[in-house]
């Protein structure tokens, strides 16, 4: 399944919970696109035009990715994306400590680093409410490592998360978690 099947997958899960005739879903975002032409991600994209979809901070190191980004996405839909050019855990750490409004739905697609994608997650749990998605992409340890740690961890602690949908590598993505945090996840 693609990372754009996966996210819409979810967004439309999270649209059916709720009947508000107007979009509501507040969304995270860790990684954005790295080139205009790149056919992978656009994780952005889907996110910010799903209809559902209220806002969504949207979270790079690189600040050159919000240019590109914005080549990519339609203006009015850029309009609900807040573009934040930070490392993520240190934004994330100082959300969580301003006690930032939960998000319904994290996408977590950064750092190929398993220490800051753990660190991730855990912060997750602070900007999250009870059934919030969380998507952990890039999972299948063969690819790459962001998931070396954090994928055992969210496995380990079935209090905090639920696994929803666990997908494994094929020729459109590297393998994802999808995980919905529970009520105790918070406390």
């Amino acid at each position: 399944m693609t990372r754009q099947a996966t996210i819409a997958k979810w967004l439309d899960f999270m649209l059916a919970k709720n009947s508000a005739a107007t979009p509501w879903i507040q969304a995270l975002e860790v990684g954005r696109i790295r080139m205009a032409d790149e056919t992978k991600g656009h994780s952005t994209l889907h996110i910010a035009t799903h209809p559902g979809v209220a806002r969504l901070v949207s979270i790079d190191i690189t600040p050159k990715t919000e240019g590109v980004t914005r080549e990519v996405v339609p203006a009015e839909a850029c309009e609900r994306v807040e573009f934040v050019n930070a490392d993520s855990v240190e934004w994330m750490a100082a959300a969580v400590g301003d006690g930032h409004a939960p998000f319904d739905f994290i996408y977590l697609d950064g750092l190929n680093d398993a220490q800051h994608v753990l660190a991730e997650l855990e912060l997750s749990l602070g900007l999250a409410r009870e059934g919030t998605i969380i998507i952990l992409d890039d999972t299948d340890g063969r690819f790459a490592r962001k998931g070396d740690l954090a994928v055992p961890y969210a496995k380990a602690h079935p209090r905090f998360f639920e696994i929803v949908d666990d997908i494994p590598a094929d020729k459109t993505c590297q393998g994802m978690l999808v995980v919905q945090v529970k009520k105790n996840g918070s406390t």
